[in-house]
């Protein structure tokens, strides 16, 4: 019908770069999901459905939508009834994503040994050294995780980065955004990060748990000797985990320059000189 929307139109705009091209469904779909079919890195095999409103269209597993059954909507969008909740987002059982072998998220098979994260060893096997009072984070389809570098950190940094009721937020632009952090009783921080800056690894962001959340792992690293002083697990709840990875495809679909995210970044902290006032204008917070 002339009303029906093109499925490669809306999966283009919803997911843009994330959607990479030339991959396939190892087994036949059904002809009513064929066109709906997608490859993400962070949610492998997929099938861009509907929960309700066909504005929010969202991936989830081909194993997901082939158990729960669907329809079409008058306008073509397949409808899929699977739970969802308003603070935990879309749940689907872990066992359902599949993956290429290439890109899956367990791979390992890399030449390159994995480098061991501990306290008391090396946060990088070959530097001793880092700017103190640096943050870097690493938004990545493998995981979330923040680096904090800390000139000979005290124990009471050192605990507070451990143990410290952990706060996160969010401020988003179309070519930069900022997460700022804070581990109780430890003030504000923030750090600036842009798609374009991150060349180690694929940004973007795993699927949400089974529980809801999704983990972000923090170092506290010496930046006196390069020795990581603590490791923390914490998480982010997936209203907050969608609106990082909204700010993460706004930057991708726009083709973000770091100039202009540099520009964007100068702006406000222009307009927001400290980091609590940051914390003030940002989009969304979360508890960890």
């Amino acid at each position: 019908m002339s009303d029906h929307v093109d499925p490669a139109t809306v999966i283009a705009a919803t997911y843009g770069a994330y959607a990479i091209p030339g991959r396939r469904y190892p087994r036949t779909l059904p002809p009513e999901l064929e066109p709906w079919y997608l490859y993400t890195g962070d949610g492998g095999h997929s099938i861009l459905i509907t929960l309700g409103g066909e504005s929010e269209a969202v991936a989830v597993p081909v194993k997901a939508v082939l158990r729960a059954g669907w329809t079409l909507t008058a306008k073509g969008y397949v409808r899929c009834d699977l739970p969802y909740d308003p603070d935990r987002g879309l749940i689907t059982d872990p066992d359902d994503d599949e993956y290429d072998d290439a890109t899956s998220a367990t791979d390992t098979t890399s030449a390159t040994p994995l480098h061991r994260y501990a306290v008391g060893e090396l946060y990088h096997p070959n530097r001793t050294h880092w700017p103190d009072g640096a943050f870097h984070w690493e938004l990545s389809e493998q995981g979330a995780s923040m680096v904090i570098f800390m000139a000979a950190p005290t124990d009471t940094e050192v605990i507070a980065v451990k143990k410290g009721a952990a706060r996160f937020a969010l401020l988003a632009g179309q070519h930069a955004l900022i997460l700022a952090h804070r581990f109780d009783p430890m003030p504000w921080s923030d750090a600036p990060w842009q798609v374009v800056r991150q060349t180690n690894a694929t940004a973007g962001l795993p699927l949400i748990g089974a529980d809801g959340r999704l983990r972000v792992t923090v170092f506290l690293v010496d930046a006196n000797t390069g020795i990581i002083a603590a490791i923390r697990g914490t998480t982010w709840t997936a209203r907050f985990v969608e609106a990082v990875r909204a700010a993460i495809r706004t930057q991708s679909l726009n083709h973000s320059t770091e100039a202009q995210g540099a520009a964007e970044i100068n702006a406000w902290y222009q307009r927001y000189p400290t980091s609590d006032k940051l914390v003030a204008a940002a989009d969304i917070n979360t508890r960890g």
